[in-house]
């Protein structure tokens, strides 16, 4: 179900996608990563090589870790996408669609942008299975941050 965005959300979510680190309604900003600190060139190319299986299973398990996450925030209040073309916020019609999204912008694919109205938080696919995580308010967050925890991922 498609919902039309007031013109303020609308033009932030259209300004973050075309400038992203530049945007100039998005200052408070966390990465959400696998990592618990920025990676150097070296420990990035370990992180992310793929010479056998072993090294697959690990980007897998990362992969789910993330996906568990957004699943589980979708069921205190539904995320819904951000669908520039048309300019509305569009809510998953399943658990199944948000998984594809969520799978999609860690690859690499199709980012996305997600929107948690409750949570007052904004979700920017980036690089290297990384999302970048756009607090609207100044509120604590703690039930975002637990979960983060929860899932094994860290906020840098």
């Amino acid at each position: 179900m498609a919902k039309r965005l007031n013109r303020n959300i609308k033009s932030k979510l259209k300004d973050l996608h075309e400038h992203h680190t530049n945007s100039k309604y998005f200052k408070k900003v966390n990465t959400l990563s696998p990592q618990d600190h920025w990676l150097n060139e070296s420990e990035a190319e370990e992180a992310f090589a793929m010479r056998d299986v072993k090294d697959y299973i690990k980007f897998m398990n990362v992969e789910m870790l993330m996906v568990n996450l957004f699943v589980q925030i979708n069921k205190i209040a539904p995320l819904r996408y951000f669908d520039l073309e048309a300019y509305l916020l569009d809510e998953f019609e399943n658990e199944g669609e948000l998984i594809k999204t969520v799978v999609n912008g860690l690859r690499e694919y199709k980012r996305f942008i997600l929107y948690h109205s409750e949570m007052e938080l904004v979700f920017f696919s980036v690089y290297d299975q990384d999302v970048a995580v756009y607090f609207l308010d100044d509120i604590d967050n703690a039930v975002f941050k637990n979960s983060v925890s929860e899932n094994k991922l860290y906020l840098i």
